[in-house]
């Protein structure tokens, strides 16, 4: 979603949102707001994805998401 501002949000799971902003990706994990460049969009994700597997909630969201993006199963039929 783009704000106002010009600024993009997305919602990974509810209750965490990621900002980008000009030159920064940035989200709250602990009470904190963790800043980390838009030019490691890599080193962003994995940072994210030690978040998901550390908070019980977000590793059940990030499982969720992993079955959605699993192929299908062929039917029988």
């Amino acid at each position: 979603m783009r704000t106002a501002g010009g600024h993009y949000v997305l919602s990974l799971a509810p209750g965490l949102l990621v900002w980008s902003v000009p030159s920064t990706f940035r989200w709250f994990s602990a009470g904190c707001m963790i800043l980390h460049p838009s030019a490691d969009p890599t080193g962003a994700a994995d940072l994210l994805v030690e978040l998901f597997d550390r908070q019980p909630w977000l590793r059940y969201q990030r499982e969720c998401l992993e079955a959605l993006m699993e192929p299908a199963e062929a039917s029988p039929v």
